[in-house]
């Protein structure tokens, strides 16, 4: 019985080892690198997707600007420089701002009550230990005054 003579390195000839090693960390690094290709693959589909989805929120946006710009244009037409309104006094056009309504355009009743309603809900003074009642008494003078020239 002959005995190896490479026992002590595990029974292989150190360039044998070496090669084993060699051969070991070769296919570590293909596994490397083809976990690396596949997260590539992955971060350019999520690259793609965010890219479509910035594209469409800045198409969104363009829409919004030239809607705010029609509506600025408008507001410019109905105001001076000064930024007093044209069409109607000033003391409608606070009441309208106190209410919450819209300077431009025609007041309905139904909608003059319903923003009074909801101001008056949130400034009564009895909901709120008499903080609000100045704020409540120009509102209730703005909601007066505004249903008066509807009804007129």
């Amino acid at each position: 019985m002959t005995s190896n003579p490479y026992s002590i390195f595990g029974g292989q000839s150190p360039a044998d080892a070496r090669k084993a090693k060699e051969e070991k960390n070769r296919t570590k690094e293909v596994q490397s690198l083809s976990s690396m290709s596949h997260e590539l693959t992955l971060m350019r589909s999520e690259v793609a997707r965010l890219d479509d989805r910035f594209t469409r929120i800045e198409r969104i946006l363009q829409r919004t600007m030239v809607i705010q710009e029609k509506q600025l244009l408008t507001m410019n037409c109905l105001l001076p420089a000064d930024g007093r309104p044209l069409a109607i006094g000033d003391q409608e056009a606070k009441a309208r701002h106190l209410l919450g309504l819209s300077i431009i355009g025609e007041l309905k009743e139904k909608e003059i009550k319903y923003q009074f309603k909801l101001l008056a809900k949130k400034l009564h003074p009895d909901v709120n230990g008499g903080e609000t009642t100045e704020e409540f008494i120009n509102v209730e003078k703005a909601y007066n005054y505004l249903i008066e020239l509807v009804s007129r």
